[in-house]
């Protein structure tokens, strides 16, 4: 199976200093634009059709509406995940000119009301612009403090007129004490996918990954369900281009241990069979918990 998906971390500055994030705050280096379109050429002639520009925060890159503008013309479904701080009118109208098709604005776990302020005016701007592409869509962190409030919350989105909602788990992050505080118990997990059930009659609804490397655990290996449907896909369909050109197999396994090499030098099977990404495998066979590596996981900084 080849892979479908990248996600590119086109910068890591940021604008923000979030207690969730997990992200490096080693500012090094970004691409070139003239090698940022050579990777993208790279991994679209390998069979890739979907692209997650992220970071950092990716507005911070001036050449962000000339990357995106590339990626759509080479073919790319090219999506790109933001904090919305720097988002105005004119900067939205660049961004849907140069052919962006999806658009999330991260809110973290909806607790913070300036995060959803931005995310109201992100809302009106995309009225007032008569913008319908590209899609507007939230990024949300289920935290404890979300699940708890989970319909409050969904029906302020509803009201708003927010259509696509994506769900990440609570990962470690580089304030551990966040994770510790907002992570999932397996009750609160359960009542997150009975409450997601309840929903999606009224959202397009998408998860991370590790929902179904969590629900995976929690079914003790049932013969039911099958094995394909919860096998990560980090690695195999899909794999992190960093800031500055290094491949990784999952945002979450991004130390140098399990860097495949520069896309700029190797070719994208070379990078299956890298020792970094065979190091990523073998702790995906060691996993014997409830929650999965990427959810257990504690970043070192």
């Amino acid at each position: 199976m080849g892979v479908s998906y990248v996600t590119y971390k086109v910068t890591l500055k940021c604008n923000y200093n979030c207690d969730f994030c997990y992200q490096s705050r080693d500012f090094d280096d970004d691409l070139a634009i003239d090698e940022v379109k050579k990777a993208i050429s790279k991994i679209r002639r390998e069979g890739c059709d979907m692209l997650l520009l992220s970071g950092g925060e990716p507005l911070m890159r001036p050449d962000i509406e000339e990357i995106i503008s590339y990626a759509t013309k080479e073919g790319l479904n090219t999506k790109m995940a933001t904090n919305g701080v720097l988002l105005s009118k004119s900067k939205l109208a660049s961004l849907a000119d140069a052919g962006l098709d999806d658009i999330y604005i991260s809110v973290g776990d909806m607790t913070d009301t300036n995060r959803l302020e931005i995310l109201r005016r992100t809302k009106e701007m995309f009225k007032d612009c008569g913008i319908i592409k590209p899609i507007l869509g939230v990024n949300v962190i289920t935290s404890k403090s979300f699940v708890i409030n989970i319909d409050k919350y969904m029906e302020w989105l509803e009201k708003l007129g927010i259509k696509v909602v994506f769900l990440l788990l609570p990962k470690p992050g580089l304030d551990n004490s966040w994770f510790e505080r907002e992570r999932l118990t397996l009750p609160l997990y359960l009542k997150l996918c009975k409450d997601i059930f309840t929903w999606k009659e009224k959202f397009i609804i998408h998860t991370d990954c590790s929902f179904l490397l969590f629900r995976r655990a929690i079914s003790s290996g049932s013969k039911s369900d099958s094995e394909d449907e919860y096998k990560c896909p980090g690695g195999k369909n899909g794999f992190l281009l960093d800031n500055e050109g290094y491949v990784y197999p999952c945002s979450r396994f991004d130390e140098g241990q399990f860097c495949a090499g520069s896309i700029l030098h190797k070719d994208i099977e070379s990078f299956m069979q890298s020792d970094g990404f065979e190091r990523f495998y073998n702790v995906l066979k060691k996993e014997s918990s409830l929650f999965p590596p990427c959810l257990q996981k504690v970043r070192k900084h």
